[in-house]
């Protein structure tokens, strides 16, 4: 399966990561978040930055619901 990402579009994010990737794509600043969820076969892993706690969970309904959620983020952007 193909990597893409969805990142926050600031300042020290467009600096960290390339904006001429054509795989990865900005959120707007309004939709600040400080964690992460990353889906790879039927495992999610939620992670909380502020925290630093984590959750990883395997199962293929809530792996494709999150890719769901992905795909219709990405699809509007």
């Amino acid at each position: 399966p193909k990597k893409r990402d969805l990142l926050l579009n600031d300042p020290a994010t467009i600096a960290k990561y390339s904006l001429h990737i054509p795989d990865r794509k900005y959120l707007p600043g309004k939709y600040m978040y400080n964690g992460a969820v990353l889906i790879l076969g039927d495992k999610v892993a939620t992670i909380d930055f502020k925290t630093m706690f984590g959750t990883l969970t395997e199962n293929a309904n809530l792996a494709q619901t999150w890719r769901m959620f992905f795909e219709f983020i990405w699809d509007r952007l």
